[in-house]
């Protein structure tokens, strides 16, 4: 690929760094819209609680195959051209799902939400090594991944005021405004060619027998964070009886634990990284595990989801920067791979928290959720890996 920012560490790093976090923004800012009044939404619809958090499997299915595709046209389309169809993907979803008079009719609206959730997350995190200069990349990838919790700081209490008055308005004020705000950044960078040199094949990337288990192990730990995150709203709202508007206040503390916990954890970065992401994924069954179990009150379960998500942002960070420290020629598979590990992770992951939630409540949910981020450190301890992310 084309390194179009050599020698650029300064300015274009800041405008990099704006465009990318935006891009993040909206794209987290889709996969929450729901989150703070997903039993509101339920009821409306006139379908459960568990049923209604299905629509998150139907965005990371289409996320997850758009993913995996994605590899196949980028030597085709550069990767402003695929932020700024994105942007335009998530904005019809976002409209399409505000309208939407049925349930049927909201899910098939996930699916260009889908598309474009996955098309931002991929291009948005490659673009943090293609767009600037190596000095430079692990803070622009931080200040990108920061897009995503921001997305529930500013989302989860907007989502939950409008929710008062409809769970429709939160589609219309956060990701569809977040996917046209993007869609103007990038629409500078759309006229960049493509890569000239041709990326190795996802079959390449999944021989090497490290990444191969860095992946699955990624999927584990993808599916028990979504889950969590797809009924965690709905958690504080059944068990507490909190409001949308509080519940999204609630949500968006959290939020802020994942930001300090993806800038404290920068310093992680250079560390051999297999150990860290075990360490983090233990650390995260126990207090995912907590989080659905120990529901004494409002303070106690808001004090274990901040601590798994404070955990959540060094672990994403850790692993975001593993996949653009691979060989050049890798990088794009490898970052490919693991956005598809990150939706189909919410697809198997909203599944499995849907049916814990449906056989067992909350307890069994956390209990599950736990369960997976176990299968996580599992997968990676089984044998160290000499892959080092370099300084």
């Amino acid at each position: 690929m084309t390194d179009t920012s050599k020698g650029n560490a300064g300015g274009q790093y800041g405008a990099v760094s704006v465009t990318l976090f935006l891009c993040l923004f909206a794209s987290q800012a889709a996969v929450i819209a729901m989150s703070p009044v997903l039993a509101d939404a339920a009821s409306d619809l006139h379908v459960s609680t568990a049923t209604a958090g299905q629509l998150r499997t139907i965005t990371g299915l289409a996320a997850g195959i758009t993913a995996l595709l994605l590899g196949a046209i980028v030597g085709r389309v550069g990767l402003g051209r695929q932020l700024l169809v994105a942007s335009a993907l998530l904005a019809l979803g976002s409209v399409a799902s505000a309208a939407a008079p049925t349930f049927v009719l909201l899910a098939f609206a996930q699916l260009p939400v889908g598309v474009g959730v996955a098309v931002l997350t991929t291009a948005g995190t490659l673009a943090a090594a293609e767009w600037v200069s190596p000095a430079v990349r692990t803070r622009a990838l931080s200040w990108a991944l920061i897009g995503q919790p921001a997305a529930w700081i500013v989302g989860m209490p907007l989502v939950g005021l409008l929710g008062e008055r409809s769970w429709r308005y939160g589609w219309l004020a956060l990701p569809l405004v977040a996917a046209v705000a993007a869609g103007i950044l990038v629409a500078s960078r759309a006229g960049q060619p493509p890569a000239r040199s041709r990326p190795a094949s996802a079959r390449a990337a999944l021989a090497d027998r490290t990444l191969a288990r860095w992946l699955t192990s990624e999927l584990f730990a993808n599916a028990a964070w979504a889950g969590t995150l797809v009924y965690a709203g709905a958690l504080f709202a059944e068990s507490y009886g909190t409001s949308t508007k509080l519940t999204g206040c609630l949500l968006a503390f959290a939020a802020g634990a994942y930001v300090a916990g993806n800038l404290i954890c920068r310093r992680l970065v250079r560390r051999e990284p297999r150990r860290t992401l075990v360490l983090l994924a233990v650390s995260l069954a126990i207090t995912d595990s907590l989080f659905g179990v120990a529901r004494s009150d409002v303070a106690m379960s808001t004090a274990l989801l901040s601590s798994a998500a404070f955990i959540a942002g060094g672990r994403t960070l850790i692993a975001s920067a593993f996949a653009l420290a691979t060989a050049p020629e890798l990088r794009l598979a490898v970052t490919s791979l693991r956005a598809a590990t990150m939706q189909f992770g919410y697809f198997a992951g909203s599944i499995a928290a849907g049916a814990a939630l449906a056989l067992g409540g909350y307890s069994a949910l956390g209990a599950t959720m736990g369960l997976l981020f176990l299968g996580a450190a599992a997968t990676l301890a089984r044998r160290p890996t000499s892959h080092r992310i370099p300084a």
